[in-house]
């Protein structure tokens, strides 16, 4: 993940936390970009706009 990329979804993390509208939230998650976690040795690309997730 690129720098802005970071940018953006920090961005719309933030947005997230502020909105309360299912629609909204949709939408905020189909725009989140993919990111690479490493828990317990285990790494993992996690796909917002399809894996299930909660901020």
């Amino acid at each position: 993940m690129t720098n802005m990329d970071a940018v953006k979804n920090d961005v719309l993390v933030a947005a997230w936390n502020a909105s309360d509208d299912r629609k909204v939230r949709s939408l905020i998650r189909q725009s989140l970009g993919s990111c690479e976690v490493d828990f317990r040795g285990c790494k993992m690309k996690i796909l917002p706009g399809i894996s299930e997730f909660q901020l």
